[in-house]
């Protein structure tokens, strides 16, 4: 297959999870799916997003859609410091409640606001180092 017709092709999910600055203004239009869910790091740039959120395609982002080995490291320095031993069972209910709680979080900024999951998610970070900071006292 040619590359530059790969995101013309037909399916329900563009899952870019290999490579950054894969979805662009240049190829963006061109895409037919419902979502994009993206895997890698940064694989869409700016002007690809605003093309695909003008063409109503839900573009959950890196940060949000990767974000399951970030939290699981986490969880493993959490057993690491207490000296716990958790089951897989126990660390996947752990994970997807987390997953599940910051996508619906993202998911209704994204709507309050009006805008694309990205900034959504933005806000939710930022929002959660402001808190932090308050109330380490670092921040009045």
């Amino acid at each position: 297959m040619e590359p530059n017709d790969f995101f013309g092709l037909e399916c329900n999910i563009v899952i870019p999870a290999a490579l950054g600055n894969q979805i662009t203004g240049a190829n963006a239009g061109k895409i037919k799916a419902d979502m994009v869910a993206e895997g890698a790091n940064g694989p869409t740039d700016v002007e690809g997003e605003q093309i695909l959120l003008n063409n109503n395609i839900l573009v959950i982002p890196d940060i949000l859609c990767n974000s399951g080995g970030v939290i699981g490291s986490y969880f493993e320095w959490l057993q690491n410091r207490n000296g716990e031993l958790w089951t897989i069972d126990e660390v996947m209910t752990k994970l997807e409640r987390k997953l599940t709680e910051v996508f619906r979080k993202v998911e209704s900024i994204s709507k309050e606001k009006k805008t694309g999951m990205r900034s959504a998610a933005y806000k939710v970070a930022i929002d959660r180092i402001e808190l932090t900071y308050k109330q380490r006292g670092i921040f009045p």
